[in-house]
């Protein structure tokens, strides 16, 4: 999942999506994913700390 988003960060802009504007949800298990890319610290990674808007 998170290769999924600094992909999505990266190339997103060339997909006509707005990679600023990223938000993640799960359900069940996904709940677990989606509690992890929340709680990740986007900056070890070069990216800024608000990279995902929002998770549900």
């Amino acid at each position: 999942m998170r290769d999924a988003i600094l992909w999505l960060h990266g190339n997103g802009s060339e997909g006509h999506f707005d990679p600023a504007n990223i938000h993640v949800t799960g359900h069940s298990a996904g709940d677990h994913l989606t509690a992890e890319l929340a709680a990740m610290d986007w900056r070890a990674h070069g990216l800024p700390r608000d990279l995902t808007q929002s998770a549900t």
